[in-house]
């Protein structure tokens, strides 16, 4: 079994592209909600049927995930949609922000150069991956590891 934080940053190389990254982030925490549907819900397969955002929007209505949470996440698959809606579209470091455990925006730096966006967008999703393990283990008890 493999903790999902580490999963994604073994997923890809240090190269990979930010569409890959956000990619892999976005298909990890889809894995990561799941999991809580399949453990909460006595009928997990009608929710599961979902798109993405409905099954967030879903945990969050019926407080499975806490409001930082729901928006970290809201933003990742926004960014997502970006890309998949749009080829050329170019990820910008104003799109990496973040909300904390206490519901505080942290906004990236906007003078970071081109390279940095790369590694932004993976310490982008790795926060958000470790804010969902975390909340699934502390307060949902449920093992967030990928069989």
């Amino acid at each position: 079994m493999f903790d999902p934080t580490m999963e994604f940053v073994m997923s890809h190389g240090k190269h990979a592209d930010e569409l890959t990254i956000i990619l892999k982030g976005h298909l990890i925490v889809e894995y990561m909600l799941d999991k809580i549907v399949n453990d909460k819900f006595s009928k997990p397969s009608k929710i599961l049927k979902y798109n993405f955002y409905k099954k967030l929007e879903i945990l969050y209505s019926l407080d499975f995930i806490p409001k930082y949470l729901f928006s970290n996440i809201e933003n990742l698959n926004e960014i997502r949609n970006k890309y998949a809606h749009d080829y050329r579209y170019n990820l910008q470091i104003t799109d990496l922000f973040f909300y904390d455990t206490n519901n505080n925006l942290i906004k990236p730096t906007p003078k970071l150069k081109k390279y940095s966006i790369r590694s932004n967008a993976r310490s982008y999703c790795v926060l958000i991956l470790v804010q969902l393990r975390n909340h699934l283990l502390e307060k949902l008890n449920i093992d967030p590891r990928i069989d």
